[in-house]
């Protein structure tokens, strides 16, 4: 209970403190988030839970309509090497192309970001000198909410998910367990707004 009223009361505060944002032409992104696998699968088991760091930069194309590219890196500690062996200290390494929809409460102080995206990922070992790799094809989904702060800069947090196939040479019965993962990623950052300002659409809602 004190931690629903602590969100609820910070989601206040920034709304009270934010300013009227206008969307420029382009847009850079950083944030921290918060990696935790899900299912049956080799990164859930043989992995704990990571830190990481994101990098965006997005172009809006039309209004509300945005593009972009992405680059997030995590760091996850291996604590079961029954399912993956000698494979210690891996690095994340993620690449997307972005295409996302933004929408924007009445007051035009906040504003809601939908994206989807499609990628490429490797699990480095760096702890291997020939930096051994496994690489997959990953495809993303998440959503931000954005509260306008000073100077063009706004403070977002949301969750993401992706889904990657890798590319693991195992026995057909095992397939599954080393060839798909899933995450979900908590993150929190900022974003600052670039070049000439655009009009968004709004969303006019019932009173």
């Amino acid at each position: 209970m004190r931690k629903l009223t602590l969100f609820i009361s910070l989601l206040f505060i920034n709304y009270s403190l934010s300013q009227e944002i206008k969307i420029k032409r382009f847009s850079i992104a950083t944030n921290v988030n918060y990696s935790f696998a899900s299912g049956n699968n080799f990164l859930n088991k043989a992995y704990n839970d990571g830190i990481g760091v994101d990098i965006e930069g997005l172009f809006n194309i039309h209004k509300n309509f945005f593009i972009g590219i992405k680059f997030q890196e995590n760091d996850i500690k291996l604590t079961s090497p029954e399912y993956i062996g000698n494979f210690y200290n891996p690095k994340i390494s993620s690449y997307y192309v972005l295409i996302g929809y933004r929408n924007f409460v009445k007051s035009n102080k906040i504003y809601f970001e939908h994206k989807i995206g499609f990628g490429d990922k490797k699990i480095t070992n760096t702890s291997d000198i020939s930096g051994y790799s496994i690489k997959g094809n990953s495809f993303e989904i998440g959503s931000r909410i954005n509260f306008g702060l000073k100077y063009q800069i706004n403070f977002y947090f949301g969750i993401d998910a992706n889904f990657t196939k890798y590319d693991v040479k195992v026995v057909e019965k095992y397939k599954t367990f080393y060839n798909r993962s899933t995450q979900f990623l908590p993150v929190l950052g900022f974003k600052l707004q670039l070049g000439r300002a655009i009009k968004p659409l709004k969303v006019k809602l019932k009173e």
